[in-house]
């Protein structure tokens, strides 16, 4: 049994939200070029780059700038769907395989604002693809994707590694794709657990929509609210483990304050 208290479901909620972003890559505008001059490319290199680890104040003007020198015909930074945040990371489309390359090799490890970049060429989520993104939860709200990244590189070269903030609760969650999957389960078997900044992060696959709906029904969460003010995180904890706990073995409690503005 396994006891968790949030705002909502972190664990759906949360992996919905990559995908949204993801689709959100699709609404853009492909430009293309002749089949024949983007044959000569390997298929995993596209005309979309995405750029990760830029600084919060460049926005979509300021990526489409530094690009267009390239050729780049359209930029878009990913914001947080509420607060218009950055995320961190953008994507930029050019007309032709071939520009997006010659871009991508000029600035990759190159500076964008105050930040140094990673660039890599855009990948839908197909069936291998998962095999590869790693999902990170309890990653404490200190670390950046900078900071996360530096975790994972030493399983191997990485495409991207965003964290996500959650403004809801406590606690950020993050995704991180490998090259290469043998890379992404040396990943999870090294920092699945691994306390990091006060927190034990837990690491896991990032799992296809028809399979995080069934897990979702099955899901053995428990979320508890409206616990008295003066309660402190150790008193909560005890009231679960002293009433939830005669129900069977409880795997995890996770408490956190939602603080009402």
């Amino acid at each position: 049994m396994r006891i968790v208290r949030t705002m909502h479901s972190f664990d759906q909620d949360s992996e919905e939200e990559y995908v949204s972003s993801k689709e959100a890559e699709e609404e853009q505008q492909h430009c293309k070029d002749s089949s024949d001059q983007n044959s000569q490319y390997r298929s995993r290199e596209t005309e979309q780059l995405f750029v990760n680890y830029l600084s919060d104040d460049v926005g979509n003007f300021d990526l489409l700038a530094i690009f267009e020198k390239f050729g780049a015909v359209s930029a878009r930074v990913m914001v947080h769907h509420e607060t218009k945040e950055s995320l961190g990371f953008g994507f930029v489309t050019f007309p032709t395989v071939k520009d997006a390359v010659e871009a991508r090799n000029f600035y990759q490890g190159g500076k964008i604002g105050d930040n140094k970049v990673h660039i890599s060429f855009k990948r839908r989520l197909d069936d291998d693809s998962h095999q590869n993104i790693l999902y990170f939860r309890n990653v404490a709200p200190t670390i950046n994707s900078m900071d996360l990244a530096r975790e994972c590189e030493p399983f191997g070269p990485l495409v991207s590694c965003v964290v996500h903030k959650n403004h809801q609760l406590m606690v950020n969650y993050a995704y991180v794709e490998f090259e290469n999957s043998p890379d992404s389960k040396e990943c999870i078997r090294a920092l699945d657990g691994k306390e990091l900044c006060g927190l034990n992060l837990k690491v896991r696959f990032l799992q296809k929509q028809d399979q995080r709906n069934n897990d979702h029904v099955k899901n053995n969460v428990v979320y508890m609210k409206n616990f008295p003010k003066h309660f402190s995180q150790e008193m909560v904890e005890n009231f679960i483990k002293d009433k939830m706990g005669v129900f069977g073995e409880i795997e995890e409690i996770n408490v956190s304050k939602h603080h009402h503005k």
